[in-house]
């Protein structure tokens, strides 16, 4: 018998805490009723996410596009003079960088590195100009660390890249202020005009020291051919109309003439490649100048809302259930929510004991 009662007992003393659990139509039913505390939860959310994105995360991009130019060869006297042998050689321009090339230069530490030591004029007091790893506040103990931070972070914020069937190649540059977006931009701009300008430069030298070599050993060899032919002529005072004689006459005018047309070209060649090689023009054609942007990126504060948004829809989830959780226990007169009730106000009257004039006088 004794058995029999407790078997009955047990589950009605499991009964309060299975009354304390929340069914799903329950909690369904709890945020209906409590739907304007989940509702203010979830615009408190949705505003202070987009604020923060606002305050702290905001950020202005200025892109622009370019198309590299190949740099002209000085290989065209020569060019002309292998045509009159039947001899194609290329002529024109010379062969052309890969865009990829560019794509990634413009992401390259080399570049980013000068891009930060660059003096821009800051936001605030346009007056004063400062380095450009102090205007984005890079941290680092050392100057090589905050180098490399400051690499690391324009690499996150510089796009690049490159249409491969029409060689043209778009970036941009993503900062907080849209004026130094712009500035940014541009200087990149600066820095590749600047590496294509130098490689063109390096080329026409490589150039211009082999046309000169080049020239040195045909006039040497011309030379030699003039000579032999003033001997031939020496020798041969006389006028004579012999058949061998007008043959070795004949050969040794023509070695002479074809010296001579090599070395004419050779010698246009090296001045062509002089002039490439001081030549300042530019070698990118613009076409879209980086602009100061006028609107802020847009996805980080969405980004932030949306986030903004879950939080407060869990946060107005998570009250409506300990709202719900705390009636249901005050209606069964739980143990643990009576001794939680009673250890709240045990440290309320301590608290309350403690700041009063009685107790600091007596202190």
């Amino acid at each position: 018998m004794t058995n029999t009662n407790t078997t009955i007992t047990s589950p009605a003393a499991a009964g309060p805490s299975d009354e304390t659990t929340i069914s799903p139509f329950a909690l369904l039913a709890s945020l209906i009723v409590h739907r304007r505390l989940v509702v203010i939860a979830l615009a408190i959310g949705t505003l202070g996410g987009g604020a923060l994105g606002l305050l702290r995360f905001g950020t202005y991009t200025s892109a622009g596009t370019f198309l590299p130019s190949s740099p002209r060869s000085a290989s065209g006297g020569l060019s002309g003079l292998a045509a009159q042998f039947g001899v194609a050689l290329p002529a024109g321009d010379a062969p052309s960088i890969p865009t990829q090339v560019y794509a990634d230069l413009l992401k390259s530490r080399d570049l980013l590195g000068h891009l930060l030591e660059t003096r821009f004029s800051d936001p605030d007091s346009p007056e004063v100009k400062r380095s450009l790893v102090d205007l984005l506040e890079v941290k680092g103990g050392t100057p090589e660390r905050r180098r490399d931070q400051g690499i690391r972070l324009l690499q996150r914020r510089v796009a690049a890249s490159n249409n491969a069937r029409t060689g043209v190649v778009s970036f941009s540059v993503t900062v907080r202020n849209p004026k130094l977006a712009h500035a940014i931009a541009s200087r990149l701009l600066e820095l590749v005009s600047t590496f294509n300008l130098e490689k063109r430069q390096s080329r026409a030298s490589a150039e211009r020291r082999f046309t000169a070599q080049r020239l040195a050993d045909v006039q040497r060899d011309l030379r030699k051919t003039e000579e032999d032919l003033q001997g031939f002529l020496r020798r041969n005072r006389g006028g004579s109309t012999s058949p061998d004689l007008a043959f070795e006459r004949g050969r040794l005018e023509r070695a002479v003439t074809l010296q001579q047309q090599v070395y004419t070209s050779l010698a246009q060649s090296l001045e062509q490649a002089k002039i490439e090689e001081v030549r300042d023009t530019p070698v990118i054609t613009l076409i879209e100048a980086p602009e100061v942007p006028v609107r802020r990126d847009p996805s980080g504060i969405t980004l932030l809302s949306a986030v903004g948004a879950a939080v407060g829809l869990v946060t107005g989830i998570l009250l409506v259930l300990a709202a719900e959780a705390r009636n249901r226990a005050r209606s069964t007169g739980s143990s643990d929510y009576l001794e939680l009730r009673a250890r709240w106000f045990e440290w309320r009257e301590g608290r309350r004991s403690a700041g009063s004039p009685k107790s600091q006088s007596s202190a």
